[in-house]
């Protein structure tokens, strides 16, 4: 889970068109995974992820690895897993958008 993270946390800094929009990210993201937790911190061009034992966060996501696989490279949306019941997601709207765009505009850079 660490390395999935760590991947696309690395994949939005390289984003220099992104720029703006990770300055603007103040939220902390708090990822689920069988017995995994993780908090992904992002404050402004700072973003760090910890592996956390209480489920804390702005936004909170839960699902299998293939599921938060597939969002954490941008290849399915936030809020359409969410609907489709792949994911459990709490937080609110801006929020889920707002992560919903960091991963989704930078999947072409891998």
């Amino acid at each position: 889970m660490h390395e999935l993270l760590l991947a696309s946390v690395n994949r939005i800094r390289k984003s220099i068109h992104m720029n703006e929009l990770v300055d603007k990210a103040f939220i902390n993201v708090c990822f689920i995974c069988d017995e995994e937790q993780w908090i992904v911190r992002f404050n402004g061009q700072n973003i760090d992820i910890e592996s956390v034992k209480d489920t804390v966060g702005d936004v909170i996501i839960e699902g299998d690895i293939e599921s938060l696989r597939l969002l954490l490279q941008g290849e399915d949306f936030l809020i359409s897993m969410k609907k489709r019941g792949e994911l459990g997601v709490s937080g609110q709207l801006k929020d889920l958008l707002l992560l919903e765009s960091l991963l989704y505009l930078s999947k072409n850079f891998r």
